[in-house]
């Protein structure tokens, strides 16, 4: 797979966690203004939603299409390269999550209080906090090594159904919030959406650019599943995967446009997406960095402005700080430790 064939996938990477941040940055600011008296001028609610119906399911999406190479690999690859890093990343950044929240520092800034860390958290067997991407990502991985061998309409037919299984899970269960996140997105987003990267990588991989047209249409139909979504009032746990199908090819029709045609947009999200794990990782801690420490100027300023100086200061702050972690031999904020590599 060639670097020039996959520059736009890492732009459409690129893309998605900025969307994963700014949702965050909005997260914060929507729990806050209410006590303050006020709210948002702009329906940033109703932008947020529409959003929402293809942020993540890109980014599964896109995590299927860019592990469909390596898979051909086989079992021992997997087990020995994307496993054991699975393994060092949660175990580094869940203990350092872990750490912090013991400490009093309030990671996520929407959830009130602190909330207490349970047993199966500090194990690391229930992911804590945005770590269930992390987990949901392994999971899937484990499934397209298995299935891989199914033909395309057996293999999307089997992610359905274990989609609906998961969604009925979290209807009619009652699971600790880190397995909720996990089982929740697999149903709503991630059996789905990796399998259809993964089956159909070679066409994503060499998608044509498109033309205006038939990015308008996209756009319109894009802005009509987010109408309708907004019409189900109520229980959408249903509903939302399947608006979110025409939705999410929708916006990555507009995206491939986009990038095309305004290079110098497309180099900087391409530069973003091949940063997206470690912008993913470290985001977490700035968002609540500047959210506490910025939160006088909130009742000044106004919910839209306090959120693009949010967003704007946590990027340029992950992005410095990643570089910086990089620099640690072995990068081992990001990569497993060369020690570790030669015990196995």
């Amino acid at each position: 797979m060639s670097s020039d064939r996959t520059t736009w996938l890492d732009g459409l990477r690129g893309v998605t966690i900025c969307l994963v941040i700014l949702h965050h940055c909005y997260l914060s600011v929507a729990f806050a203004l209410p006590e303050l008296g006020q709210s948002f001028l702009l329906p940033a609610y109703t932008i947020d939603r529409a959003i929402a119906l293809v942020r993540m399911p890109a980014f599964f999406l896109c995590s299927g299409i860019l592990f469909a190479i390596p898979a051909a690999r086989g079992w021992k690859w997997f087990l020995t390269k994307r496993i054991a890093w699975t393994v060092w990343v949660v175990a580094l950044w869940g203990w350092i999550t872990v750490g912090l929240t013991f400490l009093g520092f309030q990671i996520y800034p929407w959830g009130g209080s602190n909330p207490t860390v349970r047993g199966l958290q500090m194990a690391l067997v229930e992911p804590i906090g945005n770590m269930w991407f992390i987990y949901t990502i392994a999971i899937l991985g484990v499934f397209g090594m298995t299935f891989r061998g199914l033909g395309k309409t057996s293999f999307l037919l089997l992610a359905s159904v274990l989609s609906l299984a998961a969604l009925l899970i979290v209807y009619y269960g009652n699971l600790p919030s880190g397995f909720d996140l996990v089982i929740r997105n697999l149903g709503m987003r991630g059996f789905l959406f990796f399998t259809i990267g993964f089956v159909f990588a070679k066409s994503f991989i060499d998608m044509p650019s498109g033309r205006l047209l038939g990015a308008l249409i996209a756009l319109a139909i894009w802005t009509f599943c987010a109408y309708l979504l907004k019409q189900l009032n109520g229980e959408t746990l249903f509903y939302r995967p399947i608006l979110s199908v025409p939705a999410t090819f929708s916006a990555i029709y507009i995206l491939r446009y986009a990038l095309a045609n305004l290079p110098s947009m497309s180099r900087g999200f391409e530069y973003l997406g091949r940063r997206s794990l470690e912008l993913f990782l470290l985001h977490q801690f700035f968002v609540a960095i500047f959210f506490f420490s910025m939160l006088p100027l909130l009742g000044r300023i106004g919910g839209e402005a306090y959120i693009a100086i949010m967003f704007l200061a946590t990027m340029m702050s992950s992005i410095v700080l990643a570089r910086l972690l990089r620099r640690v031999p072995d990068n081992v904020f990001f990569a497993v430790p060369s020690g570790l590599k030669s015990v196995r």
